[in-house]
């Protein structure tokens, strides 16, 4: 096992892992609202980006016209704009956190300038075949 800590900040969305970081998968993520008085509504999600050239997008093509395909985001939230109050902490665990980690972005959002959330994250490292997932 190993583990990422990061301070989160502001109203910018911030990258916690990006897809290939790790062959691995996350067995938890504890959100820690670090704030003295305030709740923070954090948003947790993934995302994917395609472009025209992708395999993915066999099908999608605007009447076979592959020139009209540009660059697209897929994003998926684990949760949306969740209060957690001041001095809380939140535990997600692996059923919460199941995406394949080899495709897509972790991201963090919080939605107040002042408002401050600790993430601990904790990452499976060697899958085996008796391990669950």
């Amino acid at each position: 096992m190993s583990y990422i800590y990061k301070n989160i900040t502001g109203l910018s969305a911030q990258k916690l892992l990006s897809a290939n970081d790790y062959k691995a998968y996350l067995t938890s993520i504890n959100l820690a609202n670090t704030h003295e008085t305030d709740i923070a509504y954090v948003d947790l999600y993934i995302t994917r980006t395609y472009d025209s050239t992708s395999e993915e997008r066999l099908f999608v093509g605007d009447n076979n016209n592959w020139n009209a395909l540009e660059t697209t985001t897929e994003t998926y939230y684990i949760i949306n704009s969740l209060a957690i109050p001041s001095r809380v902490s939140v535990l997600l665990e692996k059923d919460e956190l199941k995406f394949d980690y080899t495709l897509y972005d972790l991201y963090i959002k919080l939605d107040a300038s002042d408002s401050a959330v600790d993430v601990i994250i904790n990452i499976e490292e060697e899958i085996n075949s008796q391990t669950e997932y």
